[in-house]
């Protein structure tokens, strides 16, 4: 097999790898945009969710007001725990906080309880894109003559 393919896979591969991380982080980038209001919650329900396999988690099922309008919601108010008991006595904490969830005024049913900025999946992208950008020099400089930009003696 050719040099020139093993340098086109490669590029190829990460090109492709980029384009994968970059749409995750423009799709995490434009979520976190949007999410730009604070409403507080009111918490109807506590309760410890089995996830399966020794993962509990604490949900909560809650509503919210904007503009008049009234919205339902229920989602994991905590990271998964490995017993049940655990879990509920963080039930026991989360019911005596003040919650407030974020929200995309012109959808309010687009909602999460805390605004993240995605660093992970832009930097992820950020590197993939100079990596890819490196191989496509390297490949340049040893594709002008064959032998790494070095003159071979005649």
């Amino acid at each position: 097999m050719s040099r020139k393919f093993i340098w086109l896979g490669v590029i190829t591969l990460i090109i492709a790898l980029f384009i994968w991380f970059a749409t995750q982080a423009g799709v995490a980038l434009f979520t976190y945009s949007r999410l730009q209001v604070r409403v507080p919650i009111k918490i109807e329900k506590w309760e410890v969710k089995n996830l399966g396999s020794d993962r509990f988690v604490v949900w909560g099922n809650y509503s919210y007001l904007y503009d008049n309008k009234m919205y339902e919601g229920g989602e994991p108010f905590s990271p998964p725990f490995l017993n049940p008991w655990t879990a509920e006595k963080e039930v026991e904490k989360y019911s005596h906080q003040h919650w407030e969830l974020w929200l995309d005024p012109k959808k309010p049913e687009r909602r999460a309880l805390e605004k993240r900025i995605p660093y992970k999946k832009v930097i992820s992208s950020s590197i993939l894109i100079l990596l890819a950008l490196y191989f496509y020099g390297l490949a340049i400089y040893e594709g002008r003559d064959g032998t790494g930009g070095e003159s071979q003696p005649k």
